[in-house]
């Protein structure tokens, strides 16, 4: 917690966090989130507390980032003698002769983001967040690898980021369920013995995810119940995933 901070928010579709878990468990989650937003540095009782406070903390840190940059951003203007005065703002240019046709685009360090391509970058640039970074990177080499051509070689990283937040913020995909679809696809794609197969042939980008079969039905739920019953048939595969997953959030966190 930021000095002088004395508060933080937890959201309400977090419910579906504590709604997992039994009152016991749910209990000790909640002192545990206490403890951290208190500086304590709690380390987790067991791993269903580690895994249940994990997206909960990445958006403690976002929201403790907003803080700070509200923060600083009120001390440079108090530094400035505070906001301008109303008489001193410019006024709209609607309506006068000569306006441009086309808006010129306003400052912003992340607007050659846009064009970057993500197969060329390996790790997040400045501003774009982390999660998504590396959930949108890991799909992206996975299907590259595979399928190759013009399309996944000029993939833009934008694109691929803005739909890994809609699955996560959105659709509210648990980054764990993300990284076991992409273990159930790779699994498919590598022809190993009883997968099947379909969804890998038939998905090559994570946008895909998000689109609606003939019968109106989201890829999306479609694919994690065949990743569920993959799963289910591969125990072997749940220490992996759990790995990648904690590997993941080392990296979103900033850890070695």
């Amino acid at each position: 917690m930021a000095k002088d901070k004395t508060s933080f928010i937890l959201y309400a579709d977090q419910r579906s966090y504590f709604d997992k878990l039994s009152d016991d468990e749910a209990g000790r989650l909640i002192k545990h989130i206490f403890s951290y937003v208190n500086d304590e540095n709690p380390n987790p009782v067991d791993r269903i507390i580690d895994l249940s406070f994990e997206p909960i903390k990445l958006q403690l840190k976002r929201d403790l980032k907003k803080y700070i940059n509200v923060v600083e951003r009120n001390r440079e203007n108090g530094k400035l003698g505070g906001r301008p005065k109303k008489q001193d703002e410019p006024k709209k240019p609607s309506g006068l002769n000569g306006n441009p046709s086309k808006p010129k685009k306003a400052d912003n360090d992340n607007d050659n983001v846009n064009d970057i391509f993500i197969k060329d970058i390996v790790s997040p640039p400045n501003g774009v967040d982390p999660l998504y970074f590396y959930i949108a990177k890991g799909y992206h080499k996975m299907f590259y690898d595979h399928k190759g051509g013009k399309t996944l070689e000029q993939s833009k990283l934008s694109e691929w980021v803005k739909i890994a937040r809609l699955l996560i913020e959105t659709d509210k995909v648990e980054p764990i369920h993300l990284i076991t679809i992409k273990y159930y696809l790779q699994s498919g794609i590598d022809k190993e013995k009883g997968t099947d197969t379909f969804w890998s042939d038939t998905i090559y980008s994570i946008a895909a995810l998000r689109k609606k079969g003939k019968d109106g039905t989201y890829q999306l739920d479609r694919v994690k119940q065949s990743a569920k019953k993959w799963l289910a048939k591969n125990p072997d595969k749940e220490p992996l995933i759990y790995q990648a997953y904690n590997n993941l959030m080392k990296k979103v966190n900033g850890e070695p």
